[in-house]
């Protein structure tokens, strides 16, 4: 029986330590769990492991490391053993690395540090199944190889039209299973690091704990994401639609979210509209497209808030997509405060972005979402929700807790569009502001 290793690489000592101590606990009572804190010991320890015919479920390799980056040995790890599941480990990968390893080593997952215990034991738990499910289905087909070819040999005295037609038709069946496996598989891959390279909603909850985010995909991956980012007192908060949906709208979706960390990280004074200015600007030099008329719109619309933790004083700007607020200290209906009528792309004029400043009170409530939910048509009709219904529905629960809130959000669009197709992705984000001193 082949002896069964996990791999883990990292040139930070006390991290590799770390990192083999929760897996020795969680696996170690069927895994050896090895290590390596550079590239060259790793590829060495790896081939000398698969001369010995041992099995290597994953690999988790931290991405900065001296003389090679992670993701470039990952592609080396899968040229020597491509049935390996390979994780990347680290808070300073690029998308260009990440694509990489995407496309040249398979990645199975993107793990940021510093890393949840709970989630590195769920993803090396999962990885290790699909390792060994994989290595199973790999005998059972060729089993199944084995067992076809003796079919044929029976059925050799059959006519030669027959023939040809049955194994054209069996050759169809099984590359359409595959090419649908494949695309489902690559789709769920791509949800995992999409996820990872978002704003989760503890994240939201660690700012705001009385909040809510009412997201619902229409395919596998999303188009529509929200962003956060805690500079000093103040949260940068946006809910933003990009082009299109499924895979297009992913990608377009990880750009997005790419540019507003770096347009941040270079200038954490920015003003609201001036970011988006600038992601605008940096996101037409991406997309490297020029200004013909018959080329595809690709951009995002977007609502971003800047807003003082402790004084309430806030700052809006958005391309279409507006912000509600629904104050506290009365019953009024809902302040509706509308962004530019431009998106985040081409457009024949592109001006600056405006900005309103808006105060926030202990107890207020804002709203921020994409137009999946108010375009989702309604069940057995051709009538859209609109966005003021929406407004309505927050007029109506904006002083329910916001988990209350979130069960109306969705049962509400439930009723509402009945067994009718989603058409587009749902993001609806809600918290209510508390001063936090």
């Amino acid at each position: 029986m082949s002896k069964k290793y996990i791999i883990c690489v990292d040139d930070e000592k006390i991290v590799l330590e770390s990192l083999k101590t929760e897996l020795k606990e969680q696996f170690g009572k069927e895994f050896r769990i090895e290590t390596a804190d550079n590239a060259t010991d790793a590829m060495e320890l790896i081939d000398e492991l698969l001369r010995e015919d041992s099995e290597i479920p994953v690999v988790i390799s931290d991405y900065v490391m001296p003389l090679i980056k992670g993701d470039e040995l990952l592609k080396n790890i899968h040229a020597v053993s491509p049935k390996t599941l390979k994780i990347l480990l680290t808070g300073q990968a690029t998308m260009e690395g990440v694509t990489n390893s995407i496309n040249n080593a398979n990645l199975y997952r993107y793990i940021a540090k510093p890393w949840e215990t709970k989630d590195l034991s769920m993803t090396v738990t999962e990885a290790i199944r699909r390792f060994f499910q994989e290595k199973q289905l790999e005998i059972q087909n060729a089993q199944l190889r084995e067992l076809n070819a003796g079919l044929e040999k029976k059925v050799e005295e059959r006519t030669r039209e027959i023939q040809e037609k049955s194994e054209l038709l069996e050759q169809k069946n099984v590359e359409l299973l595959q090419k649908n496996k494949d695309i489902t598989d690559s789709l769920y891959y791509a949800k995992n690091i999409q996820k990872a390279l978002l704003s989760s909603e503890q994240a939201l909850f660690e700012f705001f704990p009385d909040s809510f985010v009412y997201n619902r995909p229409r395919d596998i991956v999303s188009g529509d994401f929200f962003w956060l980012r805690g500079i000093d007192d103040y949260v940068l908060i946006a809910v933003a639609d990009c082009t299109g949906h499924g895979v297009p709208g992913a990608f377009m979706s990880i750009l997005g979210v790419t540019l507003l960390n770096e347009i941040t990280t270079i200038d954490s004074s920015l003003c609201a509209n001036t970011i988006l200015t600038k992601l605008r600007q940096n996101l037409l030099a991406a997309l490297r497209k020029g200004q013909t008329a018959n080329e595809p719109k690709d951009g995002m619309n977007i609502a971003l808030c800047l807003i003082n933790r402790k004084t309430g004083d806030s700052r809006y700007s958005g391309a279409y997509h507006p912000v509600v607020i629904c104050k506290a200290n009365n019953s009024d209906y809902p302040v509706e405060i509308k962004g530019d009528r431009m998106p985040i792309g081409h457009y024949p004029v592109e001006n600056e972005f405006s900005e309103t400043q808006f105060q926030l009170s202990e107890g207020d409530s804002l709203y921020m979402f994409s137009d999946g939910y108010v375009d989702q048509f309604q069940h057995n009709s051709d009538k859209k929700f609109m966005k003021r219904q929406l407004m309505q529905v927050f007029h109506e629960i904006n002083k329910l807790p916001m988990n209350r809130q979130l069960a109306e959000i969705s049962s509400r669009m439930e009723k509402w569009k009945g067994n009718t197709p989603q058409i587009d992705d749902m993001l609806v984000v809600g918290f209510r502001f508390m001063p936090k001193w």
